[in-house]
């Protein structure tokens, strides 16, 4: 057991490199006469228990390729709710909270750190029918509150890891963002290059230096948007990939991925179905940028839709699915759209 983080384990390099995704702990249980109880993965009906905790913007919880259950995360934040950073209410532990959910009041307990600063925010339980659901609707119901004081004090309030505890099982889901690989630097030195290009190696870095699902996919579109303009105005003669088609067939991702990466890399199924989608599988480059790509990013960018309704909330859970649904294609189209343009650039 690790001194430090006693419910800390290291996992394998999986899924999608600087993507969200959740690590599922299923505990296996059996009835009074030894049969083995059936239950999904994704969790069963029952109630759920919350916990969201809050890290400094850019300060990690936790080492790179670790995983730590809640019970293991100091948490920390911006915001004093407790000894020593503030004399509270005498007695008081941390902060209770309200909030309403279609007229139902759900309670949430604001826990501090040794230094008094919120640390994580509990909800104790939920009834919901998966992990999934206990997480989104938690998210929705204290997200409103979170983002109202982020504002009034003008401070941050980011969530660095969400975990779900089922409560008959004591099964457990965390959220957490994959690591990326450690690579031996085999790209050609090169400060000179033009202005155009490092425009566009500007957006790819500074969308994975990013830890905003949001951000990130708006510097990605932006290079495939950019660039799909530059090869019309190019005409004929302009590299492009928009007439492209994705590979349908499984056999053809691995090629087509090292096609666009400097690097061999055993591309495990959580990338692999991760980046294609039934949505993508042959589908032309342009019709995945106008028709899958465009209405997320119209989402994103725009406070207010054409037809000047509200847009979708950044406290509203499909957003969140929506964005990071399509990062990863978004980025290897990115990829791939550059190296098309500018070859030469070390893959």
């Amino acid at each position: 057991m690790n001194e430090k983080f006693p419910t800390t384990a290291t996992i394998p390099e999986a899924a999608f490199p600087g993507l969200q995704t959740d690590v599922l702990v299923q505990n296996i249980l059996a009835s009074p006469d030894g049969q083995l109880i059936e239950r999904p993965p994704s969790g069963g009906h029952g109630l759920y228990r919350v916990v969201f905790t809050f890290s400094r913007p850019g300060i990690a919880l936790t080492p790179e390729s670790r995983i730590c259950f809640e019970g293991g995360l100091r948490g920390d934040s911006h915001l004093a709710i407790a000894e020593p950073a503030i004399v509270p209410v005498p007695g008081a532990e941390g902060i209770a909270v309200n909030a309403t959910v279609n007229g139902e009041e759900i309670p949430f307990r604001g826990v501090p750190n040794e230094k008094g600063m919120l640390a994580k925010m509990v909800l104790e339980q939920v009834r919901a029918n998966s992990f999934k659901e206990a997480a989104d609707f938690g998210f929705e119901a204290i997200a409103p509150w979170l983002s109202q004081v982020s504002t009034a004090l003008d401070l941050p309030l980011h969530i660095y890891q969400i975990d779900v505890v089922e409560l008959e099982t004591l099964s457990a889901s965390i959220s957490c963002t994959s690591s990326f690989q450690e690579i031996a630097l085999a790209v050609p030195p090169n400060t000179s290059l033009p202005l155009e290009t490092r425009f566009f190696l500007s957006l790819y870095r500074e969308a994975l230096d990013s830890n905003s699902a949001n951000y990130q996919f708006l510097c990605f579109f932006k290079i495939l948007e950019g660039l799909g303009k530059r090869a019309k105005l190019m005409g004929k003669g302009g590299a492009d990939i928009g007439t492209s088609m994705i590979p349908k067939a499984r056999e053809e991702w691995v090629p087509w991925l090292d096609s666009i990466y400097p690097f061999k890399r055993d591309w495990d199924e959580l990338s692999l179905e991760a980046i294609f989608t039934e949505e993508v599988r042959g589908r032309k480059v342009n019709y995945i940028v106008n028709e899958l790509l465009r209405p997320v990013r119209k989402e994103i960018a725009h406070a207010f839709l054409d037809s000047g309704a509200l847009g979708i909330s950044p406290d509203i859970t499909r957003r969140h699915r929506d964005v990071t649904k399509w990062l990863p294609i978004a980025r290897c189209l990115a990829r791939a759209r550059i190296k098309a343009h500018f070859p030469g650039l070390g893959f």
